[in-house]
């Protein structure tokens, strides 16, 4: 299903997304210049088995883990790759926090991969740090 902002969710779930909310995300991130107005990727709503198949076939680790980002690998297109989230370790992680809340919060992440930004070094966490931050903020304006 290709959405206003171009995202494409594939939802292999029970869990009702907030499409609205993730499109809200993604033009964030394209007013703060992380994306062009035609970029697009792909949301894949998933569950436990399925997210550690791709863990240990991609990442080479047979865990669970709740959100896997895979950037396209061909550069200077408008698709920019995949975001797989896990529901079920969404909810069993999302402490005080609604479902919506924690996808959301999952969604940022992944984004955030897929603009380029990573946690790899000391100076790469601190603004990928800073943007989580700011959308985490924007997320509470919005009621969650």
């Amino acid at each position: 299903m290709r959405t206003k902002n171009n995202i494409d969710l594939v939802n292999e779930t029970d869990v009702t997304i907030d499409i609205d909310l993730l499109n809200s995300i993604f033009g964030w991130m394209k007013e703060d210049m992380l994306f062009f107005e035609e970029d697009t990727c792909c949301l894949k709503l998933s569950r436990n088995n399925d997210i550690q198949e791709y863990n240990h076939k991609y990442r080479g680790k047979n865990d669970m883990t709740d959100v896997l980002t895979f950037p396209c690998e061909i550069k200077n297109i408008p698709f920019k790759g995949d975001i797989i989230i896990n529901t079920e370790v969404a909810n069993s992680q999302k402490g005080k926090y609604s479902l919506q809340k924690e996808i959301a919060i999952l969604f940022v992440h992944g984004l955030l991969h897929l603009s380029g930004l990573d946690h790899i070094t000391k100076k790469d966490q601190t603004r990928m740090q800073f943007f989580e931050e700011k959308y985490i903020i924007c997320l509470a304006e919005k009621g969650l």
